[in-house]
């Protein structure tokens, strides 16, 4: 998870700010979260689920997660294909299907 939330910080800083103990998540950043526990706590995993929620629907796109398939894939104006769909459990798998879709965003133009 720490590796999504610094790939994240790289493509969208002033969603996903990080320091040497914690990351820092929304728009402003509102929700800290230690390294240490980063995981260990549902809490630190609901709060990254609602902050990748937020960064879909604030661009217009759209998100799936099918548990049954433990997949997720955003979709939206401006990106296409396969390439945003990321398998895994909730939220690492939105987390990475948004990446992609960012990544394939800034591909196309």
């Amino acid at each position: 998870m720490r590796e999504l939330l610094e790939r994240w910080r790289s493509l969208e800083p002033e969603r996903c700010g990080i320091s040497e103990h914690a990351a820092h998540l929304g728009k402003p950043f509102a929700f800290r979260i230690h390294w240490a526990v980063l995981t260990a706590d549902p809490i630190n995993l609901a709060v990254i689920l609602a902050a990748v929620i937020e960064a879909i629907e604030a661009r217009g796109w759209l998100w799936r997660y099918d548990s049954s398939l433990k997949w997720a894939c955003v979709w939206g104006q401006g990106i296409r294909g396969e390439k945003n769909r990321r398998g895994g459990d909730l939220p690492a798998a939105l987390l990475g299907a948004y990446l992609a879709a960012l990544e394939a965003e800034r591909s196309e133009q």
